[in-house]
């Protein structure tokens, strides 16, 4: 008797300690949902950042090689202060981070959604991070070639109206210089270009996670039987 009693009571304990861990588990997915959510909205927040800067390098580029007479000028030197800005993926991992420091990932137990965090986590981390860090080494060089071409205070100027920091009447009486260095000028011109490239795959790449997340979401509640 005494030991069906300590049985007994052992399968209690350990039944209670699952319920308790099947909460805890639900729980995370919970808060998971919350962040995956913000996740989809930063990389569409991101995505668009890129795109337009694309489009503007994309529309600038050209009137680099027909300069003359002021024609363009002043579009060139928004996209040049365009530049200026650099856009970080922010990356709303605070569930990922509670089950990794506190050795949590084996209460999920579902494998499917368990690799499927990992990967995505993953990919974030490494990936995702690797090429943003690449493309802002070749931005670097770009304003730093861009320093030795345009006025600054012309490029600030823009910058502060593109982020409406300031407001202004129309810019048509300024003038805006531009060295005529045909060297500097062409490399310029060939690093907008690898800064475009650049710009392509950082847009793939955070379009894919965009997908992915949202894949999750609906995995999670799915399995989990959340709204």
């Amino acid at each position: 008797m005494l030991f069906l009693a300590v049985f007994c009571g052992f399968l209690a304990e350990y039944q209670l300690e699952h319920v308790i861990e099947h909460k805890r588990e639900k729980q995370y997915m919970k808060t998971l949902l919350e962040d995956l959510k913000k996740d989809t909205a930063s990389l569409e927040e991101s995505v668009q950042f890129w795109i337009a800067l694309g489009k503007k390098i994309d529309s600038a580029r050209p009137l680099l090689k027909s300069h003359a007479n002021n024609y363009g000028l002043e579009e060139i030197y928004e996209m040049a202060a365009m530049l200026v800005d650099f856009n970080d993926f922010i990356y709303f991992d605070r569930t990922i981070e509670q089950l990794r420091n506190a050795g949590n990932f084996r209460l999920i137990r579902n494998q499917k959604v368990s690799d499927t965090l990992i990967s995505y986590d993953s990919f974030i981390r490494v990936q995702l991070k690797e090429q943003e860090e690449t493309l802002l080494k070749v931005l670097l060089n770009l304003l730093s070639l861009q320093n030795e071409i345009f006025d600054s205070d012309l490029v600030e100027f823009k910058f502060k109206k593109l982020k409406k920091m300031i407001v202004s009447a129309g810019d048509t009486t300024i003038n805006y210089p531009i060295v005529n260095n045909k060297e500097k000028l062409f490399k310029y011109y060939n690093d907008l270009f690898l800064y475009r490239a650049g710009i392509m795959y950082i847009i793939s790449s955070e379009n894919g996670l965009k997908k992915w997340a949202t894949n999750l979401i609906i995995l999670v509640k799915k399995e989990y039987r959340l709204k």
